[in-house]
C-alpha cells in the first residue's frame, strides 16, 4: 500500500491512502466526536463535527486505524490546534507499538 504523509498534528501522523483494506472492521461513530488517539493528560487528538457519523467512516486493522473522509472534518488538539480534513480522501494512522524487552513482546503504546 502506498502512502505519503498528509498531516502531523503533535504525535499523531496521517498518511493518504488509496484504500481501506478488506480485512479492516468498521467502527461505530456514537457521537459528534472521535478520539483519534489519547495524549498527556487530558489532551486528546479527536476528529470533531456535528453530525461525524455522515462525515467520516472509521475502521480499523490489528495495526492501523483508517478514515474515509466524506465532509470536511476537524481534527482538534488543544495544543497543537485544529487541522482541517478535506473530504473524499482516505487517511491511514499506524497505531503505535513499544517493545518490552522483560517479556519480550510487542504492545500498543499510550501517552
Amino acid at each position: 500500500m502506498e502512502k505519503k504523509i498528509y498531516l502531523q498534528q503533535g504525535d499523531v501522523i496521517l498518511y493518504q491512502v488509496d484504500t481501506v483494506p478488506t480485512k479492516a472492521k468498521e467502527v461505530e461513530i456514537i457521537s459528534d466526536s472521535f478520539v483519534v488517539e489519547k495524549g498527556e493528560g487530558v489532551n486528546t487528538h479527536e476528529l470533531r463535527k456535528k453530525g461525524l457519523q455522515r462525515a467520516v467512516s472509521v475502521y480499523e486493522t490489528e495495526n492501523e486505524c483508517f478514515f474515509q473522509v466524506k465532509q470536511e472534518v476537524e481534527l482538534f488538539h488543544k495544543e497543537h490546534g485544529v487541522f482541517v480534513l478535506e473530504p473524499n480522501m482516505t487517511l491511514m494512522k499506524q497505531k503505535e507499538r513499544e517493545w518490552d524487552y522483560e517479556k519480550e513482546e510487542s504492545r500498543l503504546t499510550m501517552d
